[in-house]
């Protein structure tokens, strides 16, 4: 039940941070050229898949590096914080390397956009983390 609770933690936020981007994109080109129709053609494209794996890439791998080299460092220790603050500082030190890569790549700074994004990569690397940690559990008790 603990994994099925932190999973759940984890995915609410996410789909949450999902469809305010949908509706910040919608609401945000309403005027232009962009209708429904080609909306959700473009929300069902296998593209959309390739430029999502591209923009994680861009901003997820140094994240996911970062909190690599942090994991590694606190891995003994990590029982003695316990698992909220172990993911509550995985997920602080997640946020760095999204926020300095939208800073430096985007000259106008869309505050509303550029956070969501932000806390979906730092979303993102957390929950990457804690199936890594979910499969090393499950490697070493067998069953569980």
């Amino acid at each position: 039940m603990k994994r099925f609770k932190e999973f759940i933690i984890m995915f609410i936020p996410f789909l949450v941070l999902s469809i305010l981007s949908v509706l910040w994109f919608v609401f945000n080109t309403s005027g232009d050229f962009f209708g429904g129709a080609y909306l959700l053609k473009l929300m069902l494209s296998p593209y959309l898949i390739i430029a999502l794996f591209n923009t994680f890439v861009l901003a997820g791998v140094p994240s996911l590096l970062l909190t690599g080299v942090f994991a590694f460092l606190i891995r003994k220790k990590k029982s003695s914080i316990g698992r909220q603050k172990y993911y509550t500082y995985l997920f602080l030190i997640s946020l760095i390397a999204p926020v300095v890569i939208v800073l430096i790549l985007t000259r106008t700074f869309d505050i509303v956009n550029n956070t969501i994004y932000s806390l979906q990569i730092g979303l993102l690397v957390v929950f990457i983390h804690w199936v890594i940690e979910w499969i090393i559990d499950k490697c070493k008790n067998g069953k569980n």
